[in-house]
C-alpha cells in the first residue's frame, strides 16, 4: 500500500465530474512528499479515475487549505518521491 513508500496521507483535488486533477501525499511528519503534477511528471495514484461524491463532505479539504499546502511544497520535496 502507500505506506511501503512512505505516505500516510493522501489528498486529492477532484473536478466537477469526479476526475483527480491533483494529488498531495504526506509523511508521518505532515511534509508533503507526493505532488502530482510536477515538473514532467503528470501520473498520479489516481490517474484515471472517477471519484463518487457520496461522502465528500465528511473528508473535503477546503480549496485554500489545498492551495496552500500545494504552493509551500516546491523546493522541499524529496529527490526519491512517490
Amino acid at each position: 500500500g502507500l505506506e511501503k513508500a512512505g505516505l500516510v496521507l493522501l489528498w486529492t483535488e477532484i473536478d466537477d465530474n469526479g476526475f483527480v486533477t491533483r494529488e498531495l501525499g504526506f509523511d508521518i511528519d505532515g511534509r508533503v512528499i507526493h505532488k502530482v503534477p510536477f515538473g514532467s511528471e503528470r501520473f498520479g495514484l489516481f490517474d484515471l479515475q472517477v471519484v463518487t461524491w457520496s461522502n465528500i463532505d465528511k473528508i473535503k479539504i477546503e480549496p485554500e487549505r489545498f492551495n496552500e499546502r500545494w504552493n509551500e511544497t516546491d523546493d522541499n520535496l524529496p529527490e526519491n518521491r512517490t
